[in-house]
């Protein structure tokens, strides 16, 4: 039992590492770094998680600022592509008419080279067309 229990801590330890990996969280990082240490997780995942968190640490505010904005914008055009494939024509209005993607989106492209018109064509979302 004592085996298994420390199994699944172990287990736990280097998912939480590399979900922390994941982000620029510095915190959640510098958590789970702990955590892992005292744990017995493989000192490579430590050590890479350690370069991560310096990494993140010798960012200036701006560069957080703008990986933040790059990263905000993928998640938009992930919404707008489901929402083009969902035919939800109101819901991408609206997300469309943010200020902030005035001009953007009609360059945008999926992983395929479509545009948002180009996918609607295809996916048959007459509604969002």
């Amino acid at each position: 039992e004592l085996a298994a229990r420390e199994l699944r801590e172990r287990r736990a330890a280097y998912e939480r590492l590399h979900s922390a990996m994941g982000s620029s969280n510095t915190a959640e990082l510098e958590e789970a770094v702990a955590l892992a240490s005292g744990l017995d997780v493989d000192g490579t995942d430590i050590d890479l998680a350690k370069s991560k968190l310096e990494q993140l640490r010798s960012l200036s505010a701006a560069e957080v600022a703008a990986e933040e904005a790059r990263k905000q914008l993928m998640e938009t055009k992930l919404r707008a592509y489901q929402l083009v494939k969902q035919g939800k024509a109101a819901a991408l209005g609206e997300l469309l008419r943010d200020a902030s993607l005035a001009g953007l989106w009609p360059h945008w492209r999926d992983h395929s080279g479509r545009s948002l018109l180009v996918y609607a064509r295809q996916v048959k979302g007459k509604t969002v067309q």
